[in-house]
């Protein structure tokens, strides 16, 4: 099933914790000790955040990390595509552009997947880091002929 990465997780746990210390400077040791998670891993994850812009750097005794935007302008969308490169799909054959279905023709899934997708993509388009301080976030699914 879809799930999330240990990566983009750990991008989640990191931004939240930065979101909650507005200007702070933060450093990858800091949030891995707090948050219980790989120094190594999250010293990765926040490097791909900077790329992206998500974050910046501070270099220098004290440098570390800090939120470039507010965390109510970064979409878990961005996240994901900034440490993971792609937005991963549910379906194989929507990953793999290039290669043909051989059984495109006569295929009874592809289509109600592709809309599930559809779906997914636009709550992960929605949701903010800043949703994630605040709990349930309320974007609702909607499902095809009143499932």
């Amino acid at each position: 099933m879809l799930r999330l990465t240990r990566k983009v997780e750990y991008a989640l746990f990191a931004l939240q914790y930065m979101a909650v210390r507005p200007g702070e400077v933060v450093s990858s040791k800091e949030i891995a000790e707090c948050c219980g998670l790989s120094p190594e891993l999250v010293a990765k994850v926040m490097s791909s955040l900077a790329r992206s812009g998500i974050v910046r750097v501070h270099h220098g005794v004290h440098g570390g990390f800090a939120l470039e935007r507010s965390p109510a302008t970064i979409t878990l969308s961005e996240v994901i595509r900034s440490v993971e490169g792609y937005q991963p799909h549910l379906i194989q054959c929507e990953e793999e552009h290039g290669h043909p279905c051989t059984i495109e023709d006569h295929c009874t899934i592809r289509s109600p997947l592709v809309a599930l997708q559809a779906q997914i993509e636009r709550i992960f388009d929605a949701m903010t880091i800043a949703d994630l301080l605040g709990g349930v976030h309320p974007v609702e699914l909607e499902l095809p002929d009143g499932h």
